[in-house]
């Protein structure tokens, strides 16, 4: 399958699977490329990344419509019209890229699709037969003509029929926040004037129609669903599933209200707090941020909530110094304005460490530990700062702060890897993570710091059952990346079994050639290929790719530098390796670490380990006593 940017996509239920490939035969046959043969496609992580990319790189969407549809409230072609939908924000108006097709009765009127699916003219095709005409419609929509764009209904003009959705389905959802600076600045007069009493603002129209008024204030229906939104994304341990849901009332209550700004701005925040807490870092993610905020901006770009949420967007994603400086004048301005809301100080403590200023960082977690509600998370975050200054001493406290205000999950999460790589305590690491809720396992940094201790104490079973519970077949979560199965492969291997983790391996090596058909020349998929050649037998194989990421990148990438180091190079080289690093420090490695992981096993027959082991845990930069302690044979020889 090619990645032509004159693409079709196909969406279309799975019971619809016949008539949609009749479609895809017939513009096939027409010269038109269509991204639709499932052959090509297997199921997982994998999958789902690829149907994204395609989403957001095909020229032309075709969602296929039907009874079938019509009875499916939750399914997955669902989400690939919410996608094709968000990707129609950012385009210019008359842009064709929706075609929508129904392959039944079902009506237009009353169908089951996004906002955007009416804008556009519908196309039947019964059964999924489509006529040489329609055919040339789509090549000439490929080609940039707009053909057969309009609204079903002739919308109104003035403000008439402005209560009532039908009448302007695109409007009520999305109103169009991309705007020449003329019209921006007439906004900002209209607003103004709203707000002081002079009744209807205006707002950017599409075609005659006007949207409703943006509100400085949210009706109290509205407000509710607000609340809740907020108290869950203020959380430090919000899990995906609970930001899931938060996304569906911010859904709700942009239907009740689509002119309330804060609604727009903390769908924005929302959008932020996935990607922060990589729980989707994807394109389409980082697109909804800044059309969420950007729609918020439009409405009443005054309010200070909007303009957190601005900042937030442009602080976060748009990763120079230029953004970085623009969101930090916004703040300052808001700090001036709202001083008790911790959420500034927060925020420019994050954008000052990003842009490499750690001791400002710290400066602002200080104060906004000292606001009331902001403690806990100031204190985890100063201490996650100190950890990745190599001030790990330092970072402690405040860590124990933090629990001490909240025993939150992610903080728990946290002291119990603390207690692993810091004072090697693994009884007092799971204790920890005995306080941590079930349901939090399930997430890709929980599940992995479990398995982690547990592979630390040697408890094979117990580890490798922690990566299973995992749901899917890819970790993406920070510090942890790659396939799952990579992960179980090693578990597998260290407790002897190699001919179930050769089966891990070669799932995981194959997930990794699939990733890399899209993601050519991706740097840490390239080093897992290395890591799973060598794992397989083929060590020429991997100190191959390993030397060409070298080529192409001229470092590694840090999650994965010792694992590759320690399995590609001798293990002369990897000892030698590990002791330069010692020496220059602050290294990334403890003496526990060093002690207790497994990845250091082949340099344990070294001559030389046992005092490189006994100048580490003298060391006060990597243990927290500076002395000596006797090695644990049991666990010291491999």
């Amino acid at each position: 399958m090619s990645d032509s940017s004159q693409a079709v996509f196909l969406s279309y239920a799975s019971q619809d699977a016949e008539a949609a490939r009749r479609i895809c035969e017939a513009l096939r046959a027409a010269g038109v490329e269509v991204w639709f043969d499932q052959s090509e496609l297997v199921g997982g992580d994998a999958w789902d990344q690829k149907i994204r990319k395609q989403i957001r790189d095909c020229a032309l969407l075709i969602p296929v419509i039907s009874k079938t549809t019509q009875g499916r409230r939750e399914a997955y072609f669902r989400l690939e019209w919410k996608l094709a939908e968000e990707r129609t924000h950012l385009m210019a108006k008359g842009t064709p890229f929706l075609f929508p097709v129904t392959i039944d009765d079902t009506s237009d009127r009353d169908a089951l699709v996004p906002d955007s699916f009416f804008a556009v003219q519908w196309t039947k095709a019964p059964g999924g037969e489509i006529s040489p005409a329609i055919c040339q419609r789509v090549k000439k929509l490929l080609g940039g003509e707009d053909v057969g764009r309009g609204f079903r209904t002739p919308p109104p003009s003035g403000l008439a029929g402005l209560g009532n959705p039908a009448l302007h389905p695109t409007q009520t959802r999305w109103l169009r926040p991309v705007l020449a600076s003329a019209v921006l600045v007439i906004i900002a007069l209209a607003i103004t004037l709203m707000k002081k009493g002079a009744g209807i603002g205006a707002a950017h129209t599409e075609g005659a129609m006007n949207p409703p008024a943006a509100r400085s204030t949210s009706r109290p229906e509205v407000e509710a669903l607000l609340q809740r939104v907020r108290a869950v994304t203020a959380k430090t341990d919000a899990l995906r599933t609970e930001l899931d849901s938060m996304e569906g009332l911010l859904g709700e209550a942009t239907k009740l209200d689509p002119a309330d700004a804060s609604a727009w701005a903390t769908w924005a925040m929302l959008d932020c707090r996935y990607v922060l807490k990589n729980y989707d870092t994807t394109q389409s993610r980082l697109d909804a941020a800044r059309t969420h905020s950007a729609q918020a901006t439009g409405l009443d770009p005054e309010s200070p909530e909007v303009r957190l949420a601005q900042a937030m967007v442009m602080g976060l994603l748009e990763d120079n110094d230029a953004s970085r400086a623009a969101a930090t004048g916004i703040l300052q301005r808001l700090l001036v304005e709202t001083p008790a809301d911790g959420r500034v100080q927060l925020e420019l403590g994050r954008i000052a460490y990003d842009g490499n200023h750690p001791e400002e960082a710290l400066d602002w977690y200080d104060r906004a530990a000292r606001l009331p509600n902001f403690s806990a998370v100031a204190h985890f975050t100063k201490a996650k700062i100190l950890f990745h200054l190599g001030r790990v001493a330092q970072g402690v406290p405040e860590l124990d702060r933090s629990l001490a205000f909240e025993r939150s999950a992610e903080v728990l999460l946290w002291k119990s890897y603390l207690l692993t790589i810091w004072n090697g305590d693994l009884a007092g690491a799971r204790r920890t993570l005995d306080e941590v809720p079930p349901q939090y396992f399930v997430e890709d940094m929980p599940a992995m710091t479990r398995s982690y201790v547990e592979l630390l104490s040697r408890n094979y079973d117990r580890a490798l059952a922690a990566v299973r519970a995992v749901p899917h077949n890819y970790l993406q979560s920070g510090a942890i990346s790659g396939p799952k199965s990579y992960f179980a492969g090693n578990v597998l291997a260290l407790a002897g079994k190699m001919e179930a983790a050769r089966l891990e391996w070669q799932s995981a090596l194959a997930t990794v050639e699939q990733r890399l058909a899209t993601e050519q020349n991706d740097r840490t998929l390239m080093e897992y290929k290395a890591l799973l050649q060598a794992d397989l037998g083929d060590l020429p194989g991997g100190r191959k790719t390993y030397q060409t990421v070298q080529e192409l990148y001229g470092t590694l990438d840090d999650r994965l530098r010792d694992s590759l180091i320690m399995k590609l190079l001798p293990a002369s080289e990897g000892f030698a390796w590990v002791t330069k690093k010692l020496a220059d420090g602050p290294p990334d490695i403890t003496a526990a670490t060093l002690r207790l992981d497994p990845v250091y096993d082949p340099i344990r027959s070294e001559p030389g380990y046992p005092a490189l082991l006994a100048r580490a845990e003298s060391d006060p930069r990597l243990s927290p006593d500076a002395k000596v302690h006797p090695a644990d044979s049991a666990v010291t020889k491999k």
